[in-house]
């Protein structure tokens, strides 16, 4: 990584902080949100940073989203998007990319582009690159909800790769995404999106032994098969051999502070959203309150396929995004889930959470009822 100077983040394309991470430079800009005619030629906006996807081949421009506009059912996570578009010829190099915020998608697209021959052919890295890219683009597209082929590999995944704390799940007090250190900001995000990638290099060599080593035990494989991976993946977790279990992250719980018609307003230390699904509530808003006051907000239903709970986008009236981006600017997301404004600064929502809960009901009351 070869990192050059901070410089304020706003919303223009020279924000935060430039590094080169394989073969493409990456700006990072924590809250950077851009129109897609803001990019200049030879960027890939990805996750976030230009709502929705978008494509300008004659001047090199995209943006891999699947946040805004769009229907999050039948949108691609964005580390598929990259992952198909690299496939159909995509040349990373001599393009710029922008990261506002770091998850396991938008590692995993950084990653991609920092080494798209992970993708050529049909070799062991590639029959792992690519599973790896499903599981992932799988839970982050569909949330907790949706049952991956692959859970020990996702689960290997969340063990090896090093990501901060979500905003909703941070420990009291640990840096977001969105804020780093008091003194952090593109550059310390951009540190951590550098360690993640490099991470995510070392599981794909591991993955891709154990693909070479499945395909030498079965006599006459042509080519790498993509069988495997499943318990042995499992091992990978722990560097020193052991199982990992089905998921590692940190236990969570979550407490209902109030009921709404047909949803509910919980309060978590951790992104709990699979546990709330898990005990059968559909539509949900989990609030957690950071440490410089601000609440964090995620407004979610468990699919599109859940009615009486019009999550969004912002752009379409009658939606809960709407409503609340009416009455405090930034909030974003797109059919099924959103949240609250990401601020430069790393605050959140002024909103109180019995203030949420009065516009996300009236929106319901005013929606049509769950058939």
């Amino acid at each position: 990584m070869s990192a050059g100077q901070d410089v304020n983040v706003g919303q223009d394309v020279s924000a935060g902080q430039l590094v080169r991470i394989g073969a493409v430079e990456v700006r990072v800009a924590p809250g950077l949100t851009l129109d897609f005619a803001q990019l200049p030629d030879r960027s890939i906006a990805l996750d976030g940073v230009v709502q929705g996807p978008a494509v300008d081949t004659d001047r090199h421009r995209f943006s891999f989203d699947h946040h805004g506009d769009c229907l999050r059912l039948v949108t691609a996570a964005t580390c598929q998007q990259v992952a198909d578009a690299i496939l159909l010829g995509l040349e990373p190099a001599r393009h710029t990319a922008y990261v506002n915020d770091l998850d396991a998608d938008t590692a995993l697209s950084v990653a991609l582009l920092a080494h798209p021959h992970w993708l050529a052919g049909h070799t062991s890295t590639s029959v792992a690159v690519r599973r790896l890219v499903a599981s992932v683009a799988g839970r982050d597209a569909h949330g907790p909800a949706y049952p991956v082929m692959d859970p020990e590999l996702l689960a290997a995944f969340r063990a090896r790769v090093p990501l901060p704390a979500p905003v909703v799940g941070a420990a009291a007090g640990a840096p977001s995404p969105a804020t780093g250190p008091a003194t952090g900001g593109g550059a310390w995000l951009a540190v951590h999106l550098s360690r993640a990638v490099a991470a995510i290099a070392g599981l794909v060599d591991d993955l891709s032994r154990l693909i070479d080593a499945a395909t030498a035990e079965e006599t006459g494989a042509p080519t790498p098969t993509v069988v495997l991976l499943g318990g042995a993946a499992r091992a990978l977790a722990d560097p020193a051999g052991s199982p990992a279990p089905g998921d590692p992250r940190p236990q969570t719980h979550f407490e209902i502070t109030r009921t709404g018609t047909g949803w509910v307003l919980v309060t978590s230390d951790a992104d709990a959203l699979d546990q709330v699904y898990a005990a059968g509530y559909s539509r949900v808003v989990m609030w957690r309150r950071l440490p410089d006051g601000s609440t964090a907000y995620s407004v979610a239903r468990r699919s599109d396929l859940v009615d009486g709970f019009p999550v969004g986008p912002v752009s379409r009236p009658g939606t809960i995004l709407a409503a609340l981006a009416a009455r405090e600017p930034g909030w974003g997301g797109g059919s099924s889930i959103g949240g609250a404004p990401r601020h430069p600064d790393g605050r959140r929502s002024a909103l109180a959470p019995d203030e949420v809960f009065a516009i996300v009901e009236a929106t319901v009351l005013r929606s049509p009822p769950p058939s």
